[in-house]
C-alpha cells in the first residue's frame, strides 16, 4: 500500500459531523471509511478532542459515549489495521522486488534481442547497398550500350536513306534508258524509212511499185 491520504482536522470533523447528521454511529474507522483514508489514530484523536471540547462548551455527554466501540476493541482494531499495514507493505515491497528483478531481466532479453535485431538490419542494409551499387553500375553500363545502339541506329538510317536515294536514282536512269532504246531501235527505223520511201506511179497515176522493188527488178 502507498502513504495513507493526509486529511485537515477540519475535514475529519466535518466527516464525523456529516455522519452525525445521517444518524450513524461516529468513530475513527467510520470517519476513516467516509474520508477514503488517512491515518486512523490521528483520525480518532481529532474526533475525540473536537468532541470533548463539544461537550464541555454545551455540557452534554459526548454523542458516541454509549455506542461508541470499548477502548480494547479499538485499539485492537488498531493494532490490527497496523499489521495488515505493514504485512501489505511488506509483501508490496517483496512484490516491487520481483517485480524490479523480472523487469530487469526483461529488460535485458529485450535489450539483447535490440542489439541482434539492429546488427540483422545493419547487415541487410550492407547488402542493400551493395546491391544498389552493383545496379548503378550496371545501369550506367546499360546507359552507355543505348547511347552506342542510338549512334549505330542513326547511322543505318543514314545509310539506308542513301542506298534508297541510289536506288531512285538508277530506276530513273533505266527508266531513260528504257525510254530512249524505244526511241532508237533498228526495227523502228527500216519501217519509218518504208513508208518515208518515194512512190512510183504510172501514167494512169496508179502506183505500180516502191523503190525497192524497183531495183530488185
Amino acid at each position: 500500500m502507498g502513504r495513507a491520504a493526509k486529511f485537515s482536522s477540519q475535514q475529519i470533523i466535518q466527516a464525523g459531523l456529516d455522519i452525525e447528521k445521517n444518524g450513524q454511529v461516529v468513530s475513527g474507522f467510520s470517519i476513516r471509511n467516509s474520508l477514503g483514508g488517512g491515518a486512523h489514530r490521528r483520525i480518532e484523536e481529532v474526533w475525540k478532542q473536537y468532541d470533548e471540547n463539544r461537550v464541555q462548551s454545551v455540557g452534554l455527554t459526548p454523542s458516541n459515549q454509549e455506542a461508541e466501540l470499548a477502548i480494547e476493541v479499538q485499539e485492537m482494531l488498531a493494532k490490527t489495521m497496523q499489521d495488515i499495514t505493514t504485512q501489505l507493505e511488506g509483501l508490496l515491497a517483496k512484490s516491487c522486488q520481483i517485480s524490479s528483478a523480472s523487469t530487469k531481466n526483461n529488460f535485458e532479453l529485450t535489450l539483447e534481442s535490440s542489439r541482434k535485431r539492429i546488427a540483422f538490419l545493419e547487415t541487410i542494409e550492407q547488402q542493400a547497398a551493395t546491391t544498389l551499387d552493383k545496379a548503378d553500375i550496371e545501369i550506367a553500363n546499360l546507359h552507355g550500350q543505348v547511347e552506342k545502339l542510338k549512334l549505330a541506329n542513326k547511322d543505318l538510317l543514314e545509310s539506308k536513306h542513301r542506298q534508297l536515294g541510289i536506288i531512285e536514282s538508277l530506276q530513273q536512269h533505266i527508266q531513260r534508258l528504257e525510254k530512249k532504246d524505244k526511241g532508237s531501235c533498228p526495227c523502228n527505223l527500216a519501217t519509218e524509212g518504208i513508208e518515208s520511201s518515194t512512190q512510183i506511179v504510172n501514167s494512169s497515176g496508179l502506183p505500180i511499185r516502191d523503190t525497192a522493188t524497183m531495183s530488185i527488178s
